[in-house]
């Protein structure tokens, strides 16, 4: 819908295969953060895994695999990667919008932010404490979704 069109999108900020671990290391937690994932839903609340660690031991390599794996498994709702290196990903500006823009890939979603943004436009480029219970809670909250569902975040700290 056109008017999911005015939420500004991070370009390049979603995972990437290259930016993996290489084959079979890490194997372990890889295998550990899935199985929190789908197990996330038995819960039946929203759930946060913080990866920490120093810089450069490998936590974004981690992230994006997986990031990977949650989309080859058909769960990933949005990654955002930030990069202090890209000007569009060094900025919080576009997390809360790019994440609402990939979660309208589900039509309910996508009709309900339709609906928000019909009501009002200014959420589109409005504060992240504005955008984040009418472009990623609720949306969340109204979607059935059918499996576990993971949002990737990495270097919030960027």
């Amino acid at each position: 819908m056109a008017i999911l069109d005015k939420l500004p999108y991070a370009a390049g900020a979603s995972w990437c295969p290259e930016s993996g671990c290489l084959l079979d290391t890490r194997k372990a937690l890889i295998e550990e953060i899935m199985d929190w994932i789908r197990g996330a839903s038995a819960s039946g609340g929203a759930e946060i895994l913080c990866l920490t660690g120093v810089a450069g031991s490998g936590k974004t390599a981690i992230a994006h695999t997986v990031a990977r794996r949650c989309h080859e498994e058909g769960i990933l709702a949005s990654s955002f990667f930030f990069n202090r290196e890209f000007e569009e990903r060094n900025r919080p500006d576009k997390l809360l919008s790019t994440m609402a823009r990939d979660l309208a890939r589900y039509p309910d979603i996508c009709n309900h932010l339709s609906a928000v943004l019909e009501a009002d436009q200014s959420l589109a480029i409005a504060s992240l404490s504005r955008q984040f219970t009418p472009l990623v809670v609720e949306p969340c909250r109204r979607h059935a979704f059918d499996k576990p569902t993971a949002f990737v975040l990495d270097a919030l700290d960027e």
